[in-house]
């Protein structure tokens, strides 16, 4: 089975912690890293995401998600690494949206530990259109 790689950027630090130990024990997802930039990053993000091994670039970012400037500087992000999800989710964790390329924008009720985990997996299928 192969895993869904999943890279935390910038999300505050509890729901970091939360996020980071949901998808820790799921056995069909791995963290890859963490990545300590803000929402205006999206350039160095990239960087960072084409500087990481192949086996270990991310499928799915979880962002925190500020405003819908910070949302387009994001979809730069996916242009340039068009096979990436990005998972973005508000500072008090209250909304999740799911941002690819397709496009494609899913707003998520259940922004629980395991809600994030749902949409985590959800962004990792490939038939989604």
């Amino acid at each position: 089975m192969q895993q869904i790689r999943v890279l935390l950027a910038s999300p505050p630090g509890v729901l970091r912690k939360v996020i980071e130990h949901a998808v820790s024990a799921q056995s069909d997802m791995r963290l890859v890293g963490e990545y300590d930039g803000r929402d205006s990053h999206a350039r160095t993000l990239s960087k960072t995401i084409t500087e990481l091994s192949a086996s270990d670039r991310p499928d799915v970012v979880v962002v925190e998600r500020a405003d819908e400037r910070s949302m387009r500087l994001l979809d730069g992000l996916l242009y340039e690494h068009p096979r990436l999800a990005v998972l973005a989710v508000t500072g008090g964790g209250r909304e999740a949206h799911l941002r690819v390329l397709r496009p494609y924008e899913e707003s998520f009720a259940d922004v629980s530990p395991l809600g994030i985990v749902a949409a985590i997996r959800e962004s990792g299928r490939p038939e989604r259109t």
